[in-house]
């Protein structure tokens, strides 16, 4: 017991909880990025360049969201955006 509470505050133990952290935060920007890609939103909205930027920053959905929801789902999410982005 006692080895492990010191393992649990070692800079190696803070340091393993740091970086699963990390990878799980980019594990779920990638899962985010499969679905709400610059390519699909681009052909759903027509939205190019800066404009186009500039909706997927603000409109950016959360992971919790995207699990969730089916390719329609994520389809009229995306159009729904784009009437309040224009």
């Amino acid at each position: 017991l006692s080895l492990g509470l010191f393992s649990f505050f070692s800079k190696e133990g803070k340091a393993r909880r740091k970086f699963k952290k990390q990878l799980q935060y980019t594990e779920e920007q990638a899962y985010i990025d499969y679905y709400f890609s610059a390519s699909y939103v681009h052909r759903v909205t027509g939205l190019k360049g800066e404009k186009l930027y500039l909706f997927m920053r603000k409109y950016r959905p959360s992971y919790e969201f995207v699990r969730k929801s089916s390719r329609a789902d994520i389809l009229n999410y995306i159009n729904s955006k784009l009437k309040e982005f224009k």
